[in-house]
């Protein structure tokens, strides 16, 4: 054997049993991540300083075990910072069923409904009685008298009340409260006294870009499918915003299994749709 040839192969063969540990790294992860669903109660914060420390262990440690085992703690402790950090948002006790003035932006496509309008704000600043609290981040409101048209992506100053999230516990329900927390809301309420509101100008961020531009695809399609009972469902296809479909509508796709064709997001069927119209374009030419 040439010279060096022994540890030559001996790192070859390492790589590859490192290239083949890479899909149970990652399925480690998500165990790990899983598992933080299943403790009876959230472990302290201060246990996500161990996460720096798995992740340079997974970076410097070359022994598949070892690995496995530091992937499967980086998930969990990843997941407990994320439940953390959105937990650390929680509306202060004493704020709930005050009026509250809060400066901040339209964070989704406003929703009209049957008494009013419902939206996603995210929260700059809040105050109460002239101090400053902190802010709660996402908020879902309802705007129920003299609303204004409201745009994704404006920054408005407002007096609201809101109060924490909570639903029902009916088993098989649908979990409201889990529902928010997955979209990171941490309170809901509504706007208190429209005559107090003050529009302060336009958001600047990415996020808030896209989504005026899907309002306007979505007033798009409102305009050109004007009086017809199909705009809420085109609507939640193309763009996935599932806001116009009517209850009864909506309990017709769930009584024919339907429903999860429009819960997965219409995004995704659209660019499935894409992916087949160019594929039998190639093949056609």
């Amino acid at each position: 054997m040439e010279p060096g040839g022994y540890y030559s192969h001996r790192e070859s063969t390492l790589a590859t049993r490192l290239a083949c540990l890479r899909p149970a790294l990652v399925i480690a992860f998500a165990a790990g991540i899983t598992a933080c669903q299943f403790v009876p109660r959230l472990p302290a914060p201060h246990w996500a300083w161990l996460l720096p420390i798995c992740l340079l262990g997974l970076w410097g440690i070359r022994r598949p075990r070892v690995q496995v085992l530091l992937a499967l703690s980086c998930g969990f402790l990843w997941a407990v910072v994320h439940a953390a950090w959105t937990l650390g948002h929680e509306l202060a006790p004493d704020l709930q069923g005050r009026d509250l003035r809060v400066s901040g932006v339209v964070a989704s496509l406003p929703v009209k409904k049957e008494h009013g309008l419902r939206f996603e704000f995210d929260v700059e600043r809040l105050e109460a009685n002239g101090r400053a609290w902190p802010s709660p981040g996402r908020v879902r409101l309802n705007w129920y008298r003299a609303w204004p048209e409201l745009r994704a992506g404006q920054r408005w100053e407002l007096m609201v009340r809101l109060s924490r999230p909570h639903g029902l516990m009916n088993p098989g329900g649908f979990d409201y409260e889990a529902w928010l927390f997955e979209r990171g809301i941490r309170a809901t309420g509504y706007v208190r006294d429209p005559q107090d509101s003050r529009l302060l100008g336009e958001a600047s961020g990415l996020d808030y870009r896209l989504d005026r531009w899907r309002q306007r695809l979505a007033e798009t399609l409102a305009s050109a499918l004007h009086g017809r009972p199909q705009v809420g469902l085109i609507t939640a296809l193309v763009l996935g915003e599932r806001g116009g479909i009517d209850r009864a509508q909506w309990q017709r796709f769930t009584r024919t299994g339907t429903n999860h064709l429009v819960a997965i997001s219409g995004l995704h069927v659209g660019i499935v749709a894409g992916l087949v119209f160019f594929l039998a374009r190639g093949l056609w030419a």
